[in-house]
C-alpha cells in the first residue's frame, strides 16, 4: 500500500463513508485504498509524485509580556468570555463556533473574538454574522507581529475582565498555552474540537 493512495482516499468525501462504516479493515484492504486514486489520477506515479520542500524550523522573535504602553479601560462589569480561532472561514468548526457565540451573546455575555490568521476575503467570510453578536473582534495579523500576539491577548484578558477563553483550531495558542496559563492565573482555557473524521484528532 502506498502512502499516496491512503492520503487521497481520506481526502475524498466518499472515503469518509467507507471509513465510518468499515473502521476495522479499511487499512488492511488495499483494493479500497488503491482503486479510487489510481482511477482518478492515472498519471500520478511514484516517479511523478511532487516533492515538497521542507523548510527548516525558525525561532520566533524574542517575546515579552510587558505592554508597550498603558491603555486603562473602565472596570468591566458582567460576564465576559474570549473566543480564539484561526479565522472566519465558512468551515465546520467556524460554523460551530458561530453558534456558540450566538448562545453566549443571548445569555448576556460580552464576547471578545480573537483571530490569529488573516486571508482576505475568504478568511473573513463569516465576519458579518459574527459582528451581529460582538463588535470586539481583533484580527491580530492585520496590525501585530506574531511575537506581540501573546502580550496583546493577555492585555485583552486583563482589560476586559475575561475569566474563560474558548479556543479552537489554533496551533499558535496550543504552542504558547503553558506560558499563557502562567501569565493569566484564574482564567479557564477551554479547547473546542470539531471534526467529521473519526481519526482526525
Amino acid at each position: 500500500m502506498q502512502l499516496a493512495s491512503a492520503v487521497n482516499v481520506y481526502r475524498d468525501s466518499s472515503a469518509y463513508i467507507i471509513h465510518l462504516t468499515r473502521p476495522a479493515d479499511i487499512l488492511d484492504d488495499d483494493t479500497i485504498l488503491d482503486r479510487d486514486p489510481k482511477s482518478r489520477y492515472p498519471s500520478l506515479t511514484a516517479q511523478s509524485w511532487p516533492e515538497i520542500e521542507i523548510h527548516e524550523h525558525a525561532a520566533l522573535e524574542a517575546m515579552t509580556w510587558t505592554p508597550p504602553f498603558d491603555n486603562p479601560l473602565p472596570h468591566p462589569t458582567g460576564k465576559s468570555i474570549m473566543i480564539i480561532q484561526g479565522w472566519l472561514l465558512v468551515g465546520g468548526s467556524e460554523m460551530g463556533m458561530l453558534e456558540i457565540l450566538r448562545h453566549f451573546a443571548e445569555r448576556g455575555y460580552r464576547v471578545t473574538m480573537v483571530l490569529t490568521r488573516f486571508r482576505y476575503p475568504e478568511g473573513m467570510a463569516l465576519f458579518s454574522q459574527v459582528s451581529q453578536y460582538t463588535n470586539d473582534i481583533h484580527t491580530l495579523p492585520a496590525f501585530l507581529r506574531m511575537s506581540d500576539f501573546p502580550r496583546y491577548i493577555k492585555y485583552l484578558i486583563n482589560s476586559r475582565g475575561i475569566e474563560s477563553v474558548l479556543m479552537s483550531n489554533c496551533q499558535l495558542i496550543y504552542e504558547i498555552l503553558p506560558s499563557m496559563t502562567e501569565q493569566t492565573p484564574g482564567v479557564a482555557w477551554i479547547d473546542y474540537v470539531s471534526s467529521i473524521v473519526a481519526l482526525f484528532c
